[in-house]
């Protein structure tokens, strides 16, 4: 949640200041970069994705919007740009809101969870391909 608040800063920015503007996005990148390390520290390695995982790879994909954003409203006229700015801005306003009203409301009601069975297959069947790639190839020893 913290890197999608990064990401409505640059809304307040004059859109003059493309300097700025792309100085917070960097910063965010940074951030989501750091929080995705940081996070697969504390989280089980698995063979899919989790809503973690999924959310930060939103966020990474937001930040490039954003990034492709500062870039088009830096090569248009001033009045434009500042109409493009601001409705861009409503735009990832809206998108956080709606993300996180999605995830509220599937977090509650069990939608983004994979069920025990389906978890417990595929784990098995990592462990057996994992068991037959190590028995088909041969160990080195010196």
């Amino acid at each position: 949640m913290l890197t999608y608040l990064h990401l409505l800063t640059p809304i307040g920015i004059p859109v003059d200041e493309y300097g700025s503007k792309l100085s917070i996005t960097v910063t965010a990148l940074l951030t989501a970069v750091a929080f995705k390390l940081v996070a697969n520290g504390f989280c089980p390695p698995v063979n899919y994705l989790t809503l973690l995982d999924k959310y930060i790879l939103l966020a990474f994909a937001t930040l490039l919007v954003i990034v492709a954003e500062n870039f088009i409203v830096s090569q248009m006229d001033y009045d434009k740009a500042v109409k493009l700015d601001q409705a861009f801005s409503i735009i990832i306003l809206l998108w956080w809101l709606f993300l996180h009203a999605l995830i509220a409301v599937g977090t509650k009601y069990d939608l983004f969870y994979q069920d025990w069975k389906d978890v417990i297959d595929s784990d098995t069947e990592e462990q057996s391909f994992t068991r037959d790639y190590y028995a088909r190839k041969p160990l080195k020893t010196k």
